[in-house]
């Protein structure tokens, strides 16, 4: 019997992960970093693709090559449990 103690995520293409130690509510509920609490939650956000950094609020907007139009995308990817 398998006993994981992780996870390896992979795919045949680059993409964007961030894993938190807690559910998204908790981290919308929020106001400061400090109020962020572990609820015994792993919340993991697999992404294809993610956009350039900037919004044009307080500085030049995201370049045009780094934009990712909204549209469908086919995305694969893969879990194992590790030990």
């Amino acid at each position: 019997t398998l006993n994981p103690c992780g996870v390896k995520i992979s795919s045949d293409a680059p993409f964007q992960f961030s894993v938190s130690p807690c559910a998204d509510t908790v981290v919308d509920r929020a106001s400061h970093i400090n109020e962020l609490k572990a609820d015994g939650l792993t919340t993991v956000h697999i992404d294809a693709a993610h956009t350039g950094v900037g919004t044009a609020t307080c500085g030049p907007d995201v370049l045009p090559h780094y934009i990712i139009d909204v549209a469908p995308i086919d995305f694969n990817f893969y879990f194992k449990f590790v030990k």
